[in-house]
């Protein structure tokens, strides 16, 4: 169980070095890989911050985080990959189910770069420099993008890089590798550890009790 959490942990602290982009109609699709990112970077910057938000701020900030899982991230790759040989074992509804689930867990867990900056103080104190695209096939579906992210105040440097699927909607995310550590290697290992000792329902068992824990703990 342990080892479980701390995966999805591990996501939230992608997540707080990141930024994530607030889909919606206005947006136009992203033509490249590298325009995905870097839109995804600006329109983080609507995240509200500040000690004194109304309660319509905090319900923008609330479906802000909703709509970057279901309008950035290719969520159903991500479940596929990480569930890796187990996911074509499991029913179409079983499928439906488990990237719902883990779509709720990331939605509960995610952080932020600039939420994660005002808590010290600081709601710009990193600087990120993209490379260019670095496409993984030769139909140029899927590709790499890599950034640097600069910590200002700690002099820090970290590499974020994305993974990313040529879809109908535009370029959408389906890995996370920070500093080598890939977020769907992660869950692979942990998933299929679980579902190796326990079996499946257990695995689907563990993420309920943990999104109901979540979600008890913000009512």
């Amino acid at each position: 169980m342990k080892y479980l959490l701390s995966r999805f942990f591990l996501f939230s602290f992608v997540l707080m070095v990141g930024s994530f982009a607030f889909a919606n109609p206005s947006v136009p699709k992203a033509l490249t890989p590298t325009d995905a990112i870097k839109e995804l970077d600006r329109q983080a910057d609507q995240y509200r911050v500040g000690k004194n938000l109304t309660a319509a701020d905090i319900e923008f900030n609330r479906k802000l985080k909703e709509n970057i899982l279901h309008g950035t991230f290719d969520l159903r790759e991500l479940a596929k990959q990480a569930l890796n040989k187990y996911w074509n074992q499991r029913t179409a509804q079983e499928q439906d189910r488990f990237v719902t689930l883990l779509t709720s867990l990331l939605e509960e867990r995610s952080i932020f770069s600039k939420e994660k900056a005002a808590e010290k103080g600081n709601a710009k104190s990193y600087s990120i420099n993209y490379s260019k695209d670095t496409y993984l096939n030769k139909n140029k579906t899927d590709a790499m993008v890599k950034t640097r992210i600069r910590l200002v105040k700690r002099n820090l440097k970290i590499t974020l890089d994305y993974k990313l699927k040529k879809t109908a909607t535009g370029w959408r995310i389906y890995d996370v590798i920070m500093d080598g550590a890939s977020l769907v290697d992660n869950y692979r290992y942990s998933f299929g550890n679980i579902i190796d000792k326990h079996g499946y329902d257990d695995l689907v068992r563990r993420m309920e009790k943990k999104l109901n824990e979540f979600r008890g703990k913000r009512v």
